[in-house]
């Protein structure tokens, strides 16, 4: 998916350093994008903001994207991705 559609989720509470960054372009440098980045039907960032951080610093122009569009409401949406793997609330809409 084209980054410029993409739009980072403006009150994701994680934040990442720039030396995180950098650490993250170089992982993707070395191993490719291994975890794409997770997004609502409107191209909102759900998980992946540092994914997308190192991507533009990378001058990427596509980037690999997952689309949940099953989940119920946007909090409903949020992941923890914390470096402990995703922890995803399955609460699917009804």
């Amino acid at each position: 998916m084209s980054i410029d559609a993409l739009k980072p989720y403006a009150g994701n509470a994680r934040t990442h350093s720039a030396k995180q960054i950098k650490l993250i372009a170089q992982s993707i440098e070395r191993f490719g994008f291994t975890n794409p980045i997770v997004i609502d039907d409107a191209g909102e960032v759900i998980a992946g903001h540092g994914r997308l951080a190192a991507a533009n610093l990378l001058n990427l122009q596509t980037v690999p994207c997952v689309r949940l569009s099953h989940l119920a409401d946007v909090a409903e949406r949020r992941i923890n991705d914390r470096g402990r793997g995703f922890a995803i609330l399955y609460r699917l809409a009804e």
